[in-house]
C-alpha cells in the first residue's frame, strides 16, 4: 500500500508536467490555426482554395487539369501551340461554348 502514496514533491512534478504539456499542445494548436488563417487570406491560399478545391468540388474543373489537357491532346481533341492548348475543330469549340451559355 505504501507504493501508491505520492509525496507532495512528486504530486507537484506530475501537476507541472500535465500543465506544461497542455500549454505546449495549446500553443501548437493556436499556431496551426493562425497559420491556416494567414494562408487562406494570402493570394496563394485564395488560389488554392478556389482553383484547386472549389472549382473541382463544384465540377467546373477537373481535379487534375494538366492530365485532362494531356488526355484531350492525345485523343486529338486539342492541339498544342507552345504552352497553349487549342481546340482542333472550330465547330466543336462553338458547340461547347453555346452549351455552356445555357
Amino acid at each position: 500500500m505504501g507504493d501508491l502514496v505520492l509525496t507532495i514533491d512528486e504530486l507537484r512534478a506530475v501537476t507541472r508536467f500535465v500543465t506544461e504539456s497542455a500549454q505546449i499542445f495549446s500553443g501548437i494548436f493556436v499556431g496551426l490555426v493562425i497559420g491556416v488563417v494567414r494562408f487562406a487570406l494570402s493570394a496563394w491560399g485564395q488560389w488554392v482554395l478556389f482553383a484547386r478545391l472549389w472549382l473541382p468540388l463544384t465540377r467546373r474543373l477537373p481535379w487534375r487539369p494538366k492530365m485532362f489537357l494531356e488526355d484531350a491532346y492525345e485523343r486529338g481533341v486539342l492541339r498544342r501551340t507552345g504552352a497553349v492548348y487549342q481546340f482542333r475543330h472550330a465547330q466543336l469549340r462553338d458547340h461547347l461554348a453555346k452549351q455552356y451559355r445555357r
